[in-house]
């Protein structure tokens, strides 16, 4: 017994979420996803991007934001990312393209959109809202999702998701930022 408290103390304290520090040293990301580093880090990334980029998905966490983008010419699935700082800003730092792997012999832009049809701002002005549906008092924004609904539609869907110590869940939203009733 004396040995799994040890074993257990010891992986807290080397817990980078734990100990608030990452294993480089530096700060952990926020507890929670900040709505604004989220419209930040997009407008770091926009740049990189080039012309009217088309993705497969657009994933914020409290760590960064990470966007699936389709190459153009040469069709590869390239992911550019920009971590968030303690404070929940975005890092200067972009990072990519780096060419993800795909399976499958689907056609990719069945599942692509243009970045210009959601609007990021009025998303994740939503976040409230799903905190609210979800946990009001204990709720914390820990994932935003923006793809499309597929197989069920076409359409596109942005999941924000709170986690909370009772019972965690989610909010839908269209690409305006306006809750999809489930």
């Amino acid at each position: 017994m004396r040995w799994g408290v040890a074993l257990a103390w010891l992986v807290l304290a080397c817990d980078p979420v734990a100990t608030g520090t990452s294993a480089t040293g530096a700060s952990a990301p926020p507890a929670e996803l900040d709505r604004v580093g989220v419209v930040r880090a997009l407008d770091t990334m926009l740049p990189r991007l080039g012309d009217a980029p088309s993705l497969l998905e657009l994933r914020a966490t409290p760590a960064g934001l990470a966007l699936q983008v389709i190459e153009k010419g040469s069709g590869r699935v390239v992911e550019y990312g920009c971590a968030f700082e303690a404070d929940g800003q975005p890092s200067p730092l972009v990072t990519g393209p780096i060419t993800l792997p795909m399976k499958g012999e689907g056609d990719l832009s069945e599942n692509s959109f243009p970045l210009s049809d959601i609007d990021l701002g009025k998303i994740t002005a939503a976040f409230p809202i799903a905190k609210k549906a979800v946990d009001p008092s204990d709720g914390a924004v820990r994932e935003l999702v923006v793809r499309r609904y597929l197989p069920f539609s076409r359409g596109l869907r942005a999941r924000i998701f709170v986690d909370s110590p009772r019972l965690s869940g989610s909010l839908d939203t269209n690409p305006n930022g306006l809750p999809i009733k489930p």
